[in-house]
C-alpha cells in the first residue's frame, strides 16, 4: 500500500481527534504515521566543535518548524527511511504545502484546489523563484480525483 503521513498547522490533539473520527466514520483504523503538527517535538542534533559524535546531552527536543519550511517533510522522510524524491507532497496551499514540497525536494507536488484561501498569509509570489516554488506538478479538485490519477498510473 501507499504510506501516508499528515503534516498540519493544527495541534497534536486535533490530529488524534481526526484519527478517531476517521475510524468511527470509515470503520477502519486509518492512521497517518507519522502525524506531524505544529507542536510535534523532534530531536535536534547539535555538533560539538571538539567531537563530531553527539552525546545524549547534545540531543534537544524542539518543535519541528512548519510549512513552508521543509524540515517537517524531511522529518517524515527520516521516519520512513526514504529520500524526498520518493515522496509526493499533497496539500491545499500553494504557499505552504507546495512550497514545502519544493524546498524539501519531493518527487511530486500536488495541489488540491478547494477554491478557498488556505495559505498562511505570505501573499502572492514576489519573484520568479517564489513562483517556481508554488507551482505544483499536478492540480486536482479532490482527493478522489488524485486517487483516480494514481490508479491510472
Amino acid at each position: 500500500g501507499i504510506r501516508r503521513a499528515v503534516l498540519t498547522r493544527n495541534v497534536e490533539a486535533s490530529l488524534e481527534n481526526m484519527h478517531i473520527k476517521l475510524e468511527q466514520t470509515l470503520g477502519v483504523n486509518l492512521r497517518f504515521d507519522p502525524a506531524v503538527a505544529r507542536d510535534t517535538m523532534a530531536p535536534v542534533i547539535t555538533l560539538d566543535d571538539d567531537n563530531v559524535d553527539n552525546t545524549e546531552e547534545e540531543l534537544m527536543m524542539q518543535p519541528i518548524p512548519m510549512k513552508p519550511n521543509p524540515d517537517a517533510i524531511l522529518h517524515i522522510c527520516n521516519e520512513w527511511n526514504c529520500h524526498p524524491m520518493d515522496v509526493i507532497m499533497v496539500g491545499d496551499s500553494a504557499t505552504d504545502d507546495v512550497t514545502a514540497g519544493y524546498r524539501a525536494g519531493c518527487g511530486g507536488r500536488v495541489l488540491i484546489d478547494t477554491g478557498a484561501d488556505n495559505d498562511s498569509g505570505f501573499g502572492g509570489p514576489q519573484n520568479e523563484e517564489e513562483r517556481m516554488e508554488r507551482t505544483p506538478h499536478v492540480t486536482v479538485k479532490s482527493l478522489l480525483e488524485l486517487l483516480e490519477l494514481l490508479r491510472r498510473g
